[in-house]
């Protein structure tokens, strides 16, 4: 992956608009981000999450951050944490965000984007 020494982008079969992983919310009712199989990616199982640094699983979905060293990978929850705020936003802006400075309120960066998802989304698929 672009940024780690030894991991390479999942290029060749990455495109703009590419995915990974089962289609969500479900199969039957896709995000627009996940409506073309034709943009359909192997999961990059290994390489790192662009946002959260964990790597990712077979059982992961998501999209590609693409930045000037390549494609890098991102967790759906991940993408929406960026865009919602860290759980600590939630639970408590002004002690998380005002005092503490910490969005994520004491969690690490993947497990208070799963947080988020499941406070917005939910917890099934």
């Amino acid at each position: 992956m672009a940024g780690i020494e030894g991991e390479k982008p999942p290029a060749p079969s990455w495109r703009p608009g590419a995915w990974f992983g089962e289609p969500w919310p479900r199969p039957d009712y896709r995000a627009p981000v996940c409506e073309d199989d034709a943009l359909r990616v192997e999961t990059p199982v290994g390489l790192r999450c662009a946002w959260c640094r964990e790597r990712i699983e077979k059982s992961d979905r998501g999209t590609f951050l693409l930045t000037f060293e390549g494609p890098d990978p991102v967790h759906r929850e991940c993408s929406f944490r960026q865009v919602m705020g860290g759980i600590g936003h939630h639970e408590d802006h002004a002690l998380w965000c005002g005092e503490r400075k910490d969005p994520d309120g004491g969690r690490t960066a993947r497990q208070s984007a799963l947080e988020v998802w499941a406070l917005h989304i939910g917890t099934g698929s």
